[in-house]
Formats: structure tokens, C-alpha cells, sequence
């Protein structure tokens, strides 16, 4: 059984212009202990894989099908919550504070956050 097993991964963009096909058709797996690359050109969907499978898309225009599936749990489907609590129960990180990456990485950012990262000001 693989630890992460991803199936026919897509993720579209509703833009103004009309959708934009980011992700089409990803699959790949990696069993525990293995490590993967993703490579590409600029703009060939590397990101939002990865950000797809970690639920960080902005909801309000993606469209996502496809599994990503963690211990056998679909992570596309996983409420936050649930995806927190899938993050928090690996015992299988080096390092404490590799272990705390990833459950911030799984973590709302706050407003504070964005605005420290120069996001959700307006500049004139």
C-alpha cells in the first residue's frame, strides 16, 4: 500500500477568460520512505499539484476531481480539520520541527500572516 497514491489528479481555474486547465490528469504514488521529484517548465502544474493535494486552492473558483489518497483517506475530499488531523498523526518525520512545518503547512494563514507577506493591503 502506498502512503500517498494520487489518481487522475485535475485542478481548473474559472478565470474571466474561461477555464484554465492547470492540472489534467496526474497520477503517481510514493510509498513510505521513497522521495519524489516534480519537474517541469514554468507553468507546467507543479505547484498546484502540490497545493491541490494539500488543500491551499482558493475554493471559490477551483475545480478539482481526482484522488489523493493518504493512509486511504481521499485528502481532496478531507475537511481542514480532518486534513490538520491526517498532518498531525505522522510519526514519521526526522525532526520535530520538520513535523511542525507540516502541520503549519496544513494550517489556515491568518489575515495577520498575509498581511505580513505583504498580502491583503491595498497599495497605492
Amino acid at each position: 500500500m502506498a502512503l500517498l497514491e494520487v489518481r487522475d489528479l485535475k485542478t481548473h481555474f474559472r478565470t474571466d477568460d474561461g477555464i484554465v486547465k492547470a492540472v489534467d490528469g496526474v497520477t503517481f504514488s510514493i510509498e513510505k520512505g521513497q522521495t519524489l521529484g516534480i519537474v517541469g517548465e514554468s507553468g507546467s502544474g507543479k505547484s498546484v499539484t502540490c497545493l491541490t493535494i494539500m488543500g491551499l486552492n482558493a475554493k471559490r473558483n477551483t475545480m478539482s476531481s481526482g484522488e489523493a489518497l493518504f493512509k486511504d483517506d481521499n485528502l481532496l475530499t478531507m475537511s481542514p480539520g480532518r486534513l490538520r488531523e491526517a498532518v498531525a498523526s505522522l510519526d514519521d518525520f526526522s525532526t520535530p520541527a520538520a513535523h511542525e512545518a507540516a502541520q503549519q503547512a496544513a494550517s489556515p494563514v491568518s489575515s495577520r500572516q498575509t498581511e505580513r507577506l505583504g498580502y491583503g493591503r491595498r497599495r497605492l
